[in-house]
């Protein structure tokens, strides 16, 4: 959701977008992002669910890849 207004319509949409893209990368090996928010919440998602995509900052994927 790209929009400046803060309706609770808005809001919602943000966070369907934020699951369609935890729910898209659950079968990746990271999902990377700089948004602390989006990654809290795919955190505590893939915790329930037992999914061992693992979520990282783009700095934290730099320093899994270099370690490859």
């Amino acid at each position: 959701d790209f929009t400046r207004a803060k309706g609770s319509s808005d809001r919602f949409n943000a966070s369907f977008n934020d699951m369609i893209h935890v729910r898209n990368a659950a079968g990746s090996s990271y999902l990377c992002s700089r948004d602390q928010a989006f990654l809290k919440k795919a955190t505590a998602c893939y915790r329930y669910l037992e999914v061992p995509t693992q979520v990282v900052t783009p700095d934290e994927l730099c320093s899994h890849l270099k370690d490859l």
